[in-house]
Formats: structure tokens, C-alpha cells, sequence
């Protein structure tokens, strides 16, 4: 049986250690900020890198959601669109081919940098990806108007994935649900 002697030697060393754990603290905070600055660098660092990996975590979710099948054509809008003007230069047919994507199963999610909204929908094949590209006229107007319409990197959905996120940094967004898209100044 343990004496209370030995109980008490174990109190005072654990109120020992607290002091000197608030006088180190103490210590710490009474320094110039250069602890500080280096703690608040490690911090953001950390954060940052948890941040990025989580970004990644997300792209490659989006990725293995769209080959299985789980985004599916969530959104029609009840506004059936054709390509403006600068489709149709820039793209001919493949416009043609993006509007019609669109008209027929809709966007399987949007995404969005700021005022620019990316639309894309997946064909019957189950594999081709094609995009039409709408500028929001403010950050609370519900009026869009298409800026393109194609198939960029060849309609694959991974490719197209890492190209919307790496070149225009658009991300999962949504958009208003009374959306009206104009085309060329027209409402459809």
C-alpha cells in the first residue's frame, strides 16, 4: 500500500510544474514579438498545406463522383440556349455541340471565379464533357450572359477538372434560382 506521503510528494510536483509552465508563458509573451512572428509563420504554413490538401482532396472527389456516375445532370435551366456570336466564331460546331449538351441533360454542376460561371454537361456517352461559359452581370444580379461555348481539352472531365481550378481558379459555386440567361443581349 502506498503511503500518503508519496501522494503528496506527487501534488507538489505537479504544482511545481504548473508554475513553472505559467512562467514560461509568461516569459514567452513578455519577448519582443519575434516568437511570435515565427509561431503565427509555422501556423500559416501549417494551414495553409492542411488547405491545399484539402483542395486536392476535393478535385480528385469531383473526379471519381463524375466516373461513377454520382454527379448526375442536376440542373435545367427552363431557358433552352443557343451559341452567341463569338461561339460560333471561335468553335463553329463544337458551339453547336456544347449548347445542345446543354439543352438536352444540363449542367452536372457549376463553377464559378468571381463574376465568371462555368456550366458543364456530360453527353450521352457518359464520357464527353462540354462547357458554356457565362459572365454575371454583378455579385447578386441573376442575369448571366454566355461568354463561350465548346469542348476544351478534348471533353475530358478530369482534364477540363484541373484546368477550370489551375488557369481561372473556379471552384463549386451556385447560382440563383430564378437565373436568366441572355445571349448576344437576347433573352431566349
Amino acid at each position: 500500500m502506498k503511503s500518503e506521503r508519496d501522494q503528496g510528494t506527487l501534488v507538489f510536483v505537479l504544482v511545481i510544474a504548473l508554475v513553472l509552465g505559467v512562467v514560461v508563458l509568461g516569459f514567452m509573451s513578455s519577448l519582443s514579438g519575434g516568437y511570435k512572428t515565427g509561431a503565427d509563420t509555422l501556423g500559416n504554413q501549417v494551414g495553409d498545406t492542411i488547405d491545399n490538401a484539402a483542395h486536392e482532396q476535393e478535385l480528385r472527389n469531383l473526379e471519381w463522383q463524375f466516373q461513377n456516375g454520382v454527379l448526375v445532370g442536376f440542373w435545367v435551366n427552363q431557358q433552352r440556349i443557343t451559341p452567341n456570336e463569338h461561339a460560333l466564331e471561335e468553335h463553329g460546331a463544337d458551339a453547336w455541340a456544347a449548347t445542345n449538351c446543354y439543352n438536352d441533360h444540363g449542367a452536372f454542376m457549376t463553377m464559378a471565379n468571381g463574376l465568371d460561371f462555368y456550366f458543364p454537361c456530360r453527353e450521352e456517352d457518359g464520357k464527353t464533357v462540354r462547357l458554356t461559359v457565362w459572365r454575371r452581370e454583378s455579385a447578386t444580379s441573376n442575369r448571366f450572359h454566355m461568354q463561350s461555348a465548346y469542348t476544351p481539352k478534348g471533353g475530358d472531365w478530369s482534364k477540363i477538372l484541373k484546368w477550370l481550378d489551375r488557369t481561372h481558379r473556379a471552384t463549386k459555386a451556385p447560382v440563383p434560382q430564378d437565373i436568366i440567361l441572355i445571349i448576344d443581349g437576347i433573352i431566349p
